[in-house]
């Protein structure tokens, strides 16, 4: 087992710190955590960020096992995550130093 980057826990520190700043306003008494298998029921929205691409993925409107939406951002930019906004400028990729990705190169 790996253990996972500086950058890594970067982005989850800041999604984490941004998202605790705006639940009083919308789920006053909750707050965010990170580890295994915490998630709230009726929160049904999954953000995967790649570091490796720069990439992040939103999920939403859950349906069975999957869900139906799919949205595509790059570092960056501001990331609607349900009633949540996470801006992304601060995120860093993996690899060398002035890798960046372009918007064309997401899909």
């Amino acid at each position: 087992m790996t253990s996972r980057s500086k950058r890594h826990e970067g982005a989850v520190r800041r999604i984490r710190n941004q998202l605790d700043e705006q639940l009083p306003a919308t789920h006053p008494g909750y707050i965010c955590a990170n580890g295994p298998e915490i998630e709230h029921p009726s929160i049904g929205h999954y953000m995967i960020v790649d570091p490796r691409t720069g990439t992040i993925e939103v999920h939403s409107a859950p349906c069975k096992a999957r869900y139906l939406d799919k949205r595509a951002y790059i570092f960056g930019d501001s990331v609607p995550f349900g009633a949540w906004k996470v801006e992304t400028g601060a995120f860093r990729r993996y690899g060398k130093a002035g890798d960046s990705v372009s918007r064309d190169s997401v899909s």
